[in-house]
């Protein structure tokens, strides 16, 4: 089952930044149609950002 949202990634982070998040991560996995994103509104360092997308991102 796939959604027909027209996201990508590039776009679906862009409206993340205009909705107010400053720190994203995210990922598209390369055999599949789906897209993987962790967002704040609080600004993280970057360790700390990689601990949480290493923790809710799939591999």
């Amino acid at each position: 089952m796939a959604h027909k949202g027209g996201f990508t990634l590039k776009s679906l982070t862009a409206a993340l930044q205009r909705a107010g998040f400053p720190t994203i991560a995210g990922k598209r996995r390369a055999r599949g149609l789906d897209l993987w994103v962790v967002a704040s509104r609080q600004v993280m360092a970057e360790a700390e950002l990689r601990r949480l997308a290493g923790q809710v991102l799939p591999e």
